[in-house]
């Protein structure tokens, strides 16, 4: 029989995984046990693969375009910027709430957002003016955009910010989230695949244009940093009514109009659902009526009719306009479908409209599915493809809205648009007229762009870059970094726009500017900037004259008497800040 042997040690008692984590603890042994949220269990997910994205323009719009990333589980919204401090305590506030915490990075220079490399997206939501250099510096930081609506005030604009996200490869999403509303892709899809019929029109109504009183000077409160919110726009007293969407939009010193801010969302649906995507109107005319009084001076009705080649015409005019109302209308043959936010009816309600997601009807064509419009620019992120908006579509949908501009200001038919390729195989039409055409001024300043330069431009030059006026600007606005002795360069604001690429430190307008700028403490009104000698262009103005800038065909030529033009017909004029070697500060006179 053999015999069992019995240890002598002592059995230990019985150890909880408490008691055992304990003891772990204690000799630094613990095993690194971490919430399974951390890790993106239960559809979460975690913190290493969020997207951080930074807001720039936190009034109303972009508060509410935020409030739909915040919603978002793998968004981060880290950092806002504004130079109204109420909007900024608000948003502060709605991030506070979402997050349980005050950790967000506040900012009143848009420049130190773009400048901060853990943001990977922008939300760009300022008023229309500020639209292009922000987002423009935002792409050339590297980071996808999401861009309300407008793009630009100009063509030019549009395209200089549309060929920076081509060259970098980017996401864009534009601010036309109508394109991820079922209905409106149902009613087009209707349209498109011959459920109407043959198309004979498409009509679209938008509100008007906003009539507005006389804004009389008011003293800046502390809350606001107006020179910086006039920024790129000419120079206007404040008011606080001024900082009102709906009351900045139709001023044309911020705006192009209702034909444009809410214009763009239905014109966007009606090239959607008239399979014009690839091309654009070869015929645009148009007729409209301004205020004749008040600082909302933007277009205020209009009737606009877009012809195309092979396609129904669009037909666009304001609300109240008879024989139309808001939404879209597509007027088929044997029927007609029509949509609005949260509506869609059509003459055959029955037979239309049975089927929503047009999963049983024989629809060859079928358009973009997109079930949320910030889900899709998020998703777009992550699997390196084009948003449903992308800057194709806002370039042309922007695009209709400043044809329709002009062709109302010109009185006379555009014929052919400055549209861009979207494919190899889709030719550009012929610019709308010798010259191409301003929606700012009504003036014809478009044409084909030049092979593109560096882009941007490299090199230390550049980052010493500061801006000093703005788009149609009509005085000299100083940013100057004070560790710096500048001579003045002029340049078109299109090119200085790639210029635009760093500026780090700046000073508010209004403080001390360089020395041969400057008489006593005022900075010298835009027609008097003594400009040195050795730099002045061939093509500028005297000093005691406005200065007419033609580069690029940024601003209007001088009359045939060589007297430059009045200051109101300036469409633009942007002065560079350069450093120049040490020791070359020229005086001023």
């Amino acid at each position: 029989m053999s015999t069992i042997h019995h240890s002598t040690r002592p059995r230990s008692p019985r150890r909880s995984r408490r008691t055992l984590l304990k003891t772990l603890l204690a000799a630094g042994l613990a095993p690194q046990f971490v919430s399974a949220r951390v890790f993106g269990a239960a559809g979460r997910t975690s913190p290493a693969n969020k997207i951080n994205v930074g807001v720039i323009g936190v009034g109303a719009q972009g508060t509410g375009d935020m409030r739909n990333f915040l919603s978002q589980d793998d968004v981060r919204v880290t950092a806002i910027c504004d130079v109204n401090q109420r909007n900024l305590d608000r948003a502060r506030q709605a991030i506070s709430e979402a997050y349980g915490k005050d950790d967000v990075r506040v900012h009143t220079d848009f420049r130190e957002l773009n400048a901060d490399r853990s943001i990977d997206a922008v939300l760009m939501a300022l008023p229309v003016h500020w639209h292009s250099i922000p987002s423009l510096g935002a792409v050339l930081a590297g980071k996808h955009i999401f861009h309300e609506k407008p793009m630009a005030l100009s063509f030019e604009e549009g395209r200089r910010m549309h060929a920076a996200v081509k060259k970098t490869g980017l996401v864009f999403q534009f601010g036309t989230q109508q394109r991820s509303d079922l209905k409106f892709r149902w009613a087009c899809e209707l349209a498109l695949n011959g459920r109407l019929g043959r198309i004979k029109e498409i009509q679209v109504c938008a509100p008007g244009g906003k009539p507005g009183p006389n804004y009389a000077a008011r003293p800046v409160p502390d809350y606001v940093d107006w020179e910086r919110w006039v920024g790129p726009a000419p120079a206007t007293p404040f008011h606080e009514d001024k900082l009102k969407r709906d009351n900045h939009e139709n001023m044309t010193a911020f705006s192009l109009g209702m034909i444009s801010c809410w214009g763009i969302h239905h014109l966007d649906i009606a090239q959607w659902g008239n399979g014009a995507d690839a091309t654009g109107p070869r015929l645009v005319r148009g007729t409209g009526e301004f205020a004749a009084a008040g600082d909302h001076d933007a277009i205020q009705k209009w009737q606009v009719r877009y012809e195309y080649d092979g396609r129904p015409p669009i037909v666009f005019a304001q609300e109240g306009s008879p024989g139309f109302s808001h939404g879209i209308r597509f007027i088929g043959e044997s029927g007609w479908v029509h949509v609005r936010r949260g509506v869609i009816t059509a003459s055959d309600e029955a037979a239309l409209l049975r089927d929503p997601q047009n999963k049983y009807d024989t629809m060859p064509v079928k358009l973009r599915i997109s079930g949320n419009h910030t889900r899709d620019f998020l998703d777009a992120i992550r699997e390196k493809r084009r948003a449903i908006c992308d800057v194709d579509t806002a370039l042309r949908a922007d695009t209709l809205c400043q044809l329709g501009l002009i062709a109302v200001k010109r009185g006379r038919a555009c014929s052919g648009t400055p549209w861009p390729n979207a494919s190899p195989t889709t030719r550009a039409p012929t610019p709308c007229c010798s010259r191409g055409r301003s929606a700012a001024t009504g003036n014809c300043r478009w044409r084909e762009p030049k092979p593109s330069r560096t882009f941007p431009p490299r090199g230390p030059l550049f980052h010493e870059s500061f801006l000093l006026t703005g788009f149609r600007a009509r005085r000299i606005l100083i940013l100057e970094n004070s560790a710096l002795r500048h001579q003045l360069v002029v340049l078109n604001p299109l090119d200085a726009l790639r210029l635009l690429v760093a500026g780090h430190s700046t000073r508010p307008a209004g403080l001390p500017v360089p020395r041969h700028l400057s008489r006593g403490s005022e900075p010298w009104p835009h027609d008097q900037v003594p400009y040195p000698p050795q730099l002045r262009p061939a093509f500028l103005g005297s000093p005691q004259h406005d200065v007419v800038a033609v580069d690029e065909g940024v601003g209007d030529r001088p009359a045939a008497d060589g007297r430059p033009l009045a200051s109101g017909r300036i469409p633009a004029l942007l002065v560079l800040a350069i450093a120049p070697p040490l020791g070359a500060h020229p005086e001023g006179p």
